[in-house]
């Protein structure tokens, strides 16, 4: 696998697990739970760091994974350009000349004749 993918997927779970055992504290003292209690009392960074270790090693293997399981990406060549066909040439419109007014369509003038 590409170093930088490695690296990058190392980087993703560092960055992921570090807050990890924040959020879970807070989630067990909003519980009022007293294993939390205990567990804060007595070695409170070595149950911290054992759960940022135990988070990153998950989302490690997760994102890894990911990476390796992902289908390749496909580069299309690059394909030579075809000149468009050239266009008949087309006749010139008409041109008709009036030297009457034109006509102004009035969209009231219905209205007007129902009244």
């Amino acid at each position: 696998m590409n170093p930088k993918v490695v690296f990058r997927c190392f980087f993703i779970s560092v960055l992921l697990a570090a807050p990890t055992p924040l959020l879970l504290a807070g989630i067990v003292h909003l519980t009022n739970a007293p294993l939390a209690e205990q567990w804060l009392a007595e070695a409170a960074f070595s149950v911290y760091a054992a759960v940022a270790f135990g988070c990153f090693i998950m989302l490690f293997i997760g994102t890894l994974a990911a990476a390796a399981l992902a289908p390749p990406m496909v580069v299309k060549a690059d394909v030579a350009r075809v000149k468009p066909a050239p266009r008949q040439p087309q006749a010139p419109a008409p041109t008709v000349e009036d030297d009457e007014e034109e006509d102004i369509i009035d969209p009231n003038e219905a209205v007007k004749r129902v009244k």
